[in-house]
């Protein structure tokens, strides 16, 4: 493939993650989840299964026991999911994930951590480093975003002028059949 159709590739798997990554926690914000047990169950069987396929697609490459390794620490990681969103918020949890994975990736290339070389940036290193602590300054910003309480989530009222002139309810009548 030329260099041209691997950018390409590159932006358009970079748009699909913008576009899909964290909405696999939408339904712990908008409904119950208990302990979250089940909620992490489903997620990992559906991970599962997404990389079974990849893998078969691939042509089954060869074991990593490494990425066993981290797959098992993801795992573990996504059991604190509903109690992270019950507590924070969602968006304040995934910035929180997010820019944890940004420090740790970032380090791993820059100063080889955890046996890889160190792969520091060629052309312009001071551009790498002050992209770092911008993005990493977005989440300081970011703490200072405060979502509204439910004290004051504005809700339904009415008046009791009004429900004192409407009639109550009437249960409807009973069928009856022939």
């Amino acid at each position: 493939m030329s260099d041209d159709g691997m950018l390409v590739r590159g932006f358009l798997g970079a748009a699909v993650a913008v576009l899909f990554f964290g909405s696999n926690f939408v339904p712990v914000k908008k409904f119950k989840m208990g302990d979250g047990m089940f909620f992490q169950w489903l997620m990992a069987c559906g991970i599962w299964l997404v990389g079974l396929i990849v893998n078969f697609i691939q042509g089954s490459p060869q074991f990593e026991p490494w990425a066993l390794l981290g797959g098992a620490m993801w795992a573990t990681g996504n059991i604190t999911v509903v109690s992270i969103v019950s507590c924070i918020g969602m968006g304040l949890g995934l910035l929180i994930w997010g820019c944890t994975s940004l420090i740790v990736g970032w380090c791993m290339g820059y100063f080889g951590w955890f046996g890889l070389e160190a792969d520091a940036p060629a052309n312009i290193p001071g551009l790498n480093i002050a992209g770092f602590f911008i993005a990493m300054s977005s989440m300081i910003w970011y703490f200072f975003v405060k979502p509204p309480s439910k004290a004051t989530t504005p809700t339904l009222k009415t008046s009791s002028a009004t429900t004192a002139s409407k009639p109550p309810p009437t249960p409807s009548a009973p069928l009856q059949t022939p």
